[in-house]
């Protein structure tokens, strides 16, 4: 394989994108490399054979071999990361965080858990996202309740987003919904991308704090379970150390990157908004995948949190963040 660094325009020859692209080689450790494996039918001089791997996925082109080359930081990103973005493959944080920056909406108060660790005593951090029409203080309570005193429990609250499926009220919503069916070819990707974008520059800054992500856990419920496990999951450059899905699915896009990365879910057998049958099936997905993955059910639980589901979501966060 060779790395590139700089601008580079190339002619995509895959089927589904059949237009002029520019392409970011990433710097080391981004998960991109280009190699020298792909043979076109039609090879000019002025050109040479490249595939574009990026996690499993490859996107084959042929690179002007009078392209001029500058080596600075970049990774795929744009309509370079095409492929990825539309769920081919998992994208790299800076995708995601690019969508966050173009998204008009703000996103709402992150409300801090209770109570809050200071100074050494600050060992591990949560970063816990609500459900469709909630807030960050609709969960707050589950902080006090799970009796950690080293984790730092954030609670952030979602931009307020006009909802299709609810006749386009607006409301605290992580992405739009046309449809409660997890198979829906239209779902808001974009959105996601850009929730889990937001989710990313959380985890950063907690970095930037001192917290290494391998004491840093994402959780969420409903939609924030669907971008806690994209976030989690399926971003290439950004390796947590757990993730937490409650009564939730996987997005269509999301592709996992991290097979190691251990994965609880949850789901109450009588949820009558994402069917627990959803649920299942993500789970037995990412399982398929080799992802590290657990999942309990709740016989009689509707589309809400039980005490005992509470228990088991602090038995895998004792494990997971133990106290230093």
């Amino acid at each position: 394989g060779r790395g590139w660094g700089g601008q580079i325009e190339l002619s995509l020859l895959s089927k589904c994108l059949q237009r002029p692209i520019h392409v970011y080689a990433p710097a080391e450790g981004d998960g991109f490399k280009l190699e020298h494996e792909f043979t076109p039918d039609q090879q000019a001089k002025e050109s040479e054979p490249v595939r574009v791997v990026f996690s499993g996925s490859h996107y084959d082109a042929l690179l002007p071999t009078t392209a001029s080359v500058q080596t600075k930081k970049v990774t795929m990103q744009e309509d370079a990361s095409a492929g990825a973005s539309a769920g081919k493959g998992p994208v790299s944080s800076s995708v995601l965080k690019s969508a966050y920056a173009q998204r008009k909406q703000k996103v709402g108060q992150c409300v801090d858990g209770y109570p809050m660790p200071t100074g050494d005593e600050h060992t591990a951090t949560v970063i816990w996202l609500h459900g469709l029409g909630d807030s960050g203080f609709g969960w707050a309570s589950v902080s006090e309740q799970l009796d950690m005193p080293h984790v730092k429990f954030l609670f952030p609250t979602a931009p307020v987003l006009p909802v299709t499926l609810n006749m386009g009220m607006e409301m605290p919503a992580w992405f739009d919904l046309t449809t409660l069916e997890p198979e829906a070819k239209d779902e808001d990707w974009q959105g996601m991308q850009a929730s889990a974008g937001y989710v990313v520059s959380l985890v950063e800054k907690e970095v930037e704090r001192g917290t290494p992500l391998s004491r840093i856990v994402v959780a969420g419920f409903s939609q924030g379970g669907a971008i806690a496990l994209t976030a989690g999951l399926c971003v290439s450059d950004l390796k947590v150390a757990g993730v937490i899905g409650l009564s939730t699915w996987l997005p269509l896009g999301a592709r996992p990157a991290h097979k190691d990365v251990p994965l609880f879910m949850g789901h109450g057998e009588a949820d009558n908004v994402v069917l627990y049958r959803w649920g299942k099936a993500s789970f037995e997905a990412l399982q398929k995948k080799g992802v590290d993955a657990s999942f309990s059910s709740y016989p009689g639980m509707e589309h809400n949190f039980c005490l005992e589901e509470l228990q088991d979501v602090a038995s895998f966060l004792r494990v997971t963040l133990p106290p230093t």
